[in-house]
């Protein structure tokens, strides 16, 4: 009965370690290549403007400028110009 024991630690000791040792080296995988994906950086933050008519905070990408005027969007900026 006691060498069925040892036998029964030393498994799951030998387990333990063999899956250790591969999710160690999973990890240094998945590390390098999530650095760079395609060779590209990351992107920096994109700037942020308050809408003239609204004053909704919006990505400067996503907005209208009319009249060196910022607008979240074209119904805000038509708005703006029939006033």
């Amino acid at each position: 009965m006691g060498k069925l024991v040892l036998i029964l630690i030393l498994v799951f000791v030998i387990a333990y370690a063999v899956r250790r040792a591969l999710g160690a080296r999973s990890r240094e995988d998945d590390s390098g290549s999530s650095g760079q994906r395609g060779g590209t950086q990351p992107s920096s933050p994109e700037r942020m403007l308050a809408c003239q008519h609204c004053n909704a905070m919006t990505p400067l990408s996503a907005g209208v400028v009319r009249g060196g005027r910022f607008y979240c969007t074209q119904a805000h900026a038509k708005k703006a110009q029939d006033v």
